[in-house]
């Protein structure tokens, strides 16, 4: 009986547990909704890692694929310490800003390299040099008193129209300029001064800190010269200049003329070697002083017209206004023959000249492109032979229009 019972109490003791551990291992209602919910959540949101990169406006994304472990944390740690610290926000923006200034200052200094590199290459090639140019269409008339030069002086009007272009190219520190002009003179006297002329011109520059070299070439027919003889003339001169200060400089040149009359005067071709100097000073902003000193000699087929000649100069250019300009020079020429001898009195010298030279011009601006021109002239040659004495005066009104880019480029 004992055995029986025993036996019951054991079936009923393993059902009990059995119903207890039942109940505790079964789900409450819900609870799996919440898991799958959250483990969906999860599954969703660890694919994508976002990094905040102090040094980049915008956030770098990865896929989680592509990161490791120990990656993902470090970067997720940084995230949390940058957006949970002031300081540390703080510290990235300033390192942001001096990344973004260095960034800058490397892409100018490039920029600037790439344009010092080109200005450096630009004096190689012509396709790269400032080019100017200008044309100036100009009508004088004129007044003489002494139109030929003689003893007995004899009046006469002019009327001259030209036309000047004018070609200028320029790069750094050389120049190069081209210059072609024509006239056409009438008088209302019969004179050999009635002509057509032409005159052409190149010139080229360089400079070297403070020294500067210049070669002109000129071409002038049927052209006058200081004497105001009809000829023709080549002329080659070489400069070297010197600039002391901003203000003060100084000239040194010499040339080569060469001089071609007409067939019946043929015995008067000469050439001129010449050699010169020029001192300028700018006193203010609006008025420079100039004195200069020239030595030529003239070697002509013919004996008698051969001589010495010495010029002195000096005078003052002034900027009156912003559109009015004076110029002004005073000159003294003596000159020596070596071979023409004349009669003073009883006795035969060598012939001496000497002329005195008054010149004035004022030039005003009425607009940019054209303006007017009043010039007066005075001039006396006192010689050892009566038939070379003289006295002129001139006056001039050139009224004149200006097209181009830049300055007037006149000779």
């Amino acid at each position: 009986m004992e055995k029986a019972g025993e036996k019951k109490m054991r079936t009923v003791y393993l059902f009990a547990m059995m119903l207890v551990f039942g109940v505790f291992s079964t789900p409450v209602p819900g609870q799996t909704d919440e898991a799958e919910k959250g483990k969906t959540k999860m599954e969703k949101t660890k694919w994508t890692i976002v990094v905040t990169d102090p040094l980049v406006s915008k956030p770098a994304h990865r896929s989680e694929e592509s990161v490791s472990g120990k990656e993902k944390e470090s970067s997720s740690r940084k995230s949390e310490e940058v957006e949970s610290s002031p300081e540390k926000k703080e510290a990235a923006k300033s390192v942001m800003a001096e990344e973004e200034e260095k960034a800058e200052s490397g892409e100018k200094k490039e920029k600037k390299d790439q344009e010092a590199g080109k200005s450096a290459g630009a004096s190689g090639s012509f396709s790269d040099w400032e080019k100017t140019w200008s044309v100036v269409a100009a009508f004088s008339t004129s007044f003489d008193s002494n139109l030929e030069h003689d003893p007995i002086p004899v009046r006469g009007f002019g009327f001259i129209p030209s036309i000047t272009a004018g070609y200028q190219m320029r790069s750094g520190n050389q120049r190069l300029r081209f210059i072609y002009s024509f006239a056409a003179a009438r008088y209302t006297i019969d004179t050999d001064l009635n002509r057509f002329g032409n005159y052409f011109a190149a010139a080229y520059r360089f400079s070297a800190g403070k020294w500067s070299f210049e070669t002109d070439g000129e071409v002038s027919l049927k052209g006058t010269n200081e004497d105001r003889e009809t000829n023709n003339q080549y002329v080659l001169t070489e400069t070297i200049g010197y600039r002391f200060d901003k203000k003060t400089r100084i000239n040194l040149y010499g040339a080569y003329r060469i001089r071609r009359f007409p067939s019946e005067d043929a015995d008067r071709n000469a050439v001129n070697p010449m050699l010169g100097l020029k001192f300028s000073r700018e006193l203010t902003k609006r008025f420079e002083w100039f004195a200069g000193y020239r030595y030529d000699e003239n070697r002509a087929v013919n004996p008698r017209q051969n001589y010495y000649r010495s010029t002195y100069k000096t005078g003052f250019e002034a900027a009156l206004t912003g559109n009015d300009q004076l110029e002004t020079e005073i000159s003294f020429r003596p000159r020596r023959y070596k071979n023409r001898l004349v009669d003073v009195g009883a006795a035969e010298v060598l012939r001496r000249d000497k002329k005195l030279g008054v010149d004035a011009v004022w030039r005003h601006n009425v607009t940019r492109h054209w303006g007017f021109e009043t010039g007066y002239q005075f001039e006396r040659q006192t010689s050892n032979d009566p038939d070379k004495i003289y006295t002129n005066h001139q006056i001039v009104f050139t009224v004149f229009y200006h097209w181009g880019n830049g300055d007037l480029i006149i000779p």
